[in-house]
């Protein structure tokens, strides 16, 4: 097994964990940890291994308690927020909004006053 194959097996545990916001549980369906994520996510024991001992040494996964949760630590960086580009696109369409909705009514009133001024003073020549 290469890379792409532990790639893979991480992307499987972000998304076995996003329902619980980062943590992965050991539910002693299996002998031990490795074997549980393994048989889950269809992968093979040795691969799991390689993955989340790597995942240990990076800071990526920390054991919270023995045997029993696990949390992977990237998830709140990786949902629920934006890009510095999407907020910034996000501000800029807010800001035009706001402009737009200011300008509007008061360009409209202006119209509507001046015509109903026409109006008055052609009735009253």
């Amino acid at each position: 097994s290469g890379g792409d194959t532990y790639t893979i097996i991480y992307l499987k545990l972000l998304l076995l964990s996003l329902k619980d916001e980062g943590k992965l549980y050991y539910d002693g369906v299996e002998s031990d940890f490795i074997k549980e994520l393994a048989l889950t996510i269809d992968e093979t024991d040795d691969d799991v291994m390689v993955t989340v001992n790597y995942l240990i040494n990076q800071g990526l996964l920390e054991v919270v308690t023995e045997n029993d949760e696990y949390y992977l630590t990237e998830i709140p960086n990786l949902i629920g927020s934006e890009t510095a580009w999407a907020e910034k696109k996000r501000r800029y369409r807010q800001n035009k909004q706001r402009t737009l909705s200011l300008m509007s009514p008061t360009h409209v009133r202006q119209e509507i006053d001046k015509e109903r001024e026409g109006e008055i003073d052609k009735k009253s020549t």
